[in-house]
């Protein structure tokens, strides 16, 4: 279907997002979209709140490591209780680099090079050497695994913290769930689109997409999306 994991279903009256639920604000081609397909309206800010558990009680604490949006939840701030008291001194260690590294992950340019001895450790790495155990365990554990599905000393430490930074300037939803936008996308686009087509062969001519081969014969095509893993592609 359009949209791949950006794609949900409404049930009685409740929308469910199957993959994707928001955007980072940084993603001004997405909403430049919503606005052509007059979607505007659908457009909403995402308050993005995380919490842990700990002596059996659930901590909400803000999401972001920018102080203005900190701010605005000073109440749960000061309220917290979830690390362990040696855990809070670790946190702002790793923070206070966050902060230093921040300008090196822009997502304008995409220039991987700021940012290729960060590629070089993991995550649990990198909690270990700028924070410690602490918030290894109880921050960037579950965040690694829930932004990645992956563990800490499996996924390199410049993709958790470019996911981070993604979502430090804001995030926004769409009323009608992510996946709205594909579909109306697809609508708008569909006599020229052709889903769920098994592909034997991408054919490029100096550099261009001129089509695929099928088992149903050649087929023309200006652009392809392989919804296969990048290994077998």
């Amino acid at each position: 279907v359009a949209g791949g994991r950006a794609r949900g279903y409404n049930k009685e009256g409740y929308q469910f997002d199957l993959g994707a639920q928001f955007s980072a604000n940084l993603c001004t081609t997405t909403f430049r979209l919503c606005r052509e397909l007059g979607m505007e309206d659908a457009i909403q800010d995402f308050d993005f709140m995380g919490a842990m558990w700990r002596n059996g009680k659930l901590y909400p604490i803000p999401a972001t490591i920018n102080p203005l949006e900190a701010a605005k939840h000073w109440r749960e701030i000061l309220g917290f209780r979830g690390l362990p008291w040696k855990g809070y001194p670790q946190m702002a260690r790793v923070a206070f680099h966050m902060l230093r590294r921040r300008r090196d992950f822009d997502f304008v340019t995409m220039d991987p090079e700021a940012v290729l001895d960060l590629s070089d450790i993991s995550i649990e790495e990198y909690a270990l050497r700028y924070g410690g155990r602490v918030a290894l365990d109880y921050v960037f554990q579950p965040l690694t695994a829930s932004l990645t599905l992956g563990e800490p000393d499996q996924v390199g430490a410049a993709h958790v913290l470019a996911l981070l930074m993604g979502l430090m300037p804001g995030l926004k939803f769409l009323k009608r769930g992510i996946g709205s936008l594909p579909a109306a996308l697809y609508e708008e686009c569909k006599d020229s689109i052709r889903l769920s087509t098994p592909v034997n062969k991408v054919v490029i001519d100096n550099g261009k997409v001129k089509g695929v081969e099928t088992p149903e014969g050649f087929v023309d095509a200006d652009a392809v999306i392989c919804t296969t893993t990048a290994t077998t592609a």
